[in-house]
């Protein structure tokens, strides 16, 4: 099964190849942007020291591969949900991963 990511494209306004930043910054406060098993917030892939690096490379492999090997997605760095409500502090990043099924 091939990835569709039409949910995502209409809360962005944009295929996912061609979202511009302020699209992604549009998300900020909208309700509809909340977590789902199709987009997912990162306020940070953490640095500093080695424990808290290891621990965040970690935990980003985690939901990269949890994407790949599901339905694939949006990972947005740089924004994060607190409860219902996106929020951005500082630059935001996005990656998109597809993926397609066999079976």
């Amino acid at each position: 099964m091939l990835y569709s990511p039409r949910r995502l494209e209409v809360l962005l306004g944009a295929p996912l190849d061609l979202v511009t930043y302020d699209q992604i910054a549009a998300l900020v406060g909208n309700a509809d942007a909340r977590e789902a098993e199709d987009l997912d917030y990162k306020g940070a892939i953490p640095g500093g020291d080695k424990e808290k690096t290891e621990k965040g490379n970690h935990d980003t492999a985690v939901d990269v591969a949890t994407f790949a090997n599901h339905i694939g997605g949006l990972i947005v760095v740089g924004m994060a949900d607190v409860g219902d409500i996106v929020f951005a502090d500082g630059a935001v990043h996005a990656s998109a991963l597809t993926t397609s099924r066999c079976g």
